[in-house]
């Protein structure tokens, strides 16, 4: 059972799923009315008006009660002071939070990012209301990423259980537990035709399948690819021969993920396309 299942025991976080459910509907497919952003960034400032860093005290001025023009005048907080003392922009602790995460992908140094129940409601909410047009009833998804240890592990099991549809999360680099030929093996009986994946992992796996001449019958059940990781969208090859075996950008989608939705913290956009079919030639056909 996910973790939405299992967060949603109250009547008022049954309440906020509807809530966000109505919200999502009402201003999908069209502009929202003009106070909307303005709402939702009113929201976000008086959480970050309890957090050390930008609330009242430790010698430093409060940035006081939330206007646009504030907003637009607010200094932009350099990277290395997250990085350095991450929990004084926690609006809560650790042990107050639903979940917890350490998030940047693979590498670099790790973000701690408390979560609340009331954070995964609209984040999985919002983006499964967003993809539900694109993926079919009878989908069958896998979640192929280095580790676990990501939000949008979760986020995209979420976004499966609450759209009802199948799905299998598998982890390669979990040496031991996962592995290559496991999952080989898994993608034969499952046959996915949607792959949510990291990259890097998407370009290793294609590989190795092209060596052991199986990247044709094993890709034949793919209709989409979802990659993972700074906003852009890439597309797997899907012919013969190491070079159709490559995962190649295809474009950057200019700082917005080219699958409507995404989460709203760091965990990575995620780019919904369909992977080109090639030739013996290695050219579209």
């Amino acid at each position: 059972m996910s973790e939405v299942r299992v967060i949603l025991h109250t009547d008022k976080r049954q309440a906020l799923l509807r809530e966000a459910q109505a919200e999502i509907r009402e201003n999908q497919g069209r502009i929202p009315a003009g106070d909307f952003y303005a709402r939702k960034l009113s929201a976000a400032w008086r959480r970050a008006r309890g957090t050390r860093a930008y609330g009242p005290g430790e010698d430093q001025d409060d940035i006081g009660e939330f206007s646009l023009e504030r907003f637009r005048d607010l200094p932009v907080t350099p990277r290395e002071s997250l990085k350095a003392q991450p929990l004084r922009y926690a609006a809560v602790t650790p042990t107050e939070a639903s979940e917890y995460y350490e998030t940047t992908g693979t590498t670099g140094q790790p973000t701690p990012t408390p979560r609340l129940a009331e954070d995964t409601i609209w984040n999985t909410v919002s983006v499964a209301e967003a993809w539900r047009p694109l993926l079919g009833a009878d989908e069958r998804v896998v979640i192929l990423l280095p580790s676990d240890v990501v939000p949008v592990a979760d986020l995209v099991s979420g976004v499966c259980e609450y759209l009802d549809l199948a799905h299998i999360r598998a982890y390669p680099f979990a040496t031991g537990i996962t592995g290559w030929d496991r999952l080989e093996a898994m993608w034969r009986t499952f046959r996915p035709t949607t792959v949510f994946v990291a990259p890097g992992v998407a370009l290793q796996f294609t590989r190795l399948l092209a060596q052991r001449g199986q990247l044709d019958e094993l890709s034949s059940s793919v209709d989409r690819l979802a990659c993972s990781g700074g906003g852009y969208t890439y597309t797997a090859a899907a012919g013969p021969g190491p070079s159709a075996a490559r995962v190649g950008l295809a474009r950057r989608t200019q700082g917005r993920p080219a699958l409507p939705g995404g989460e709203a913290s760091p965990g990575g956009r995620h780019c919904l396309h369909r992977p080109h079919r090639r030739t013996r030639a290695g050219r579209p056909g």
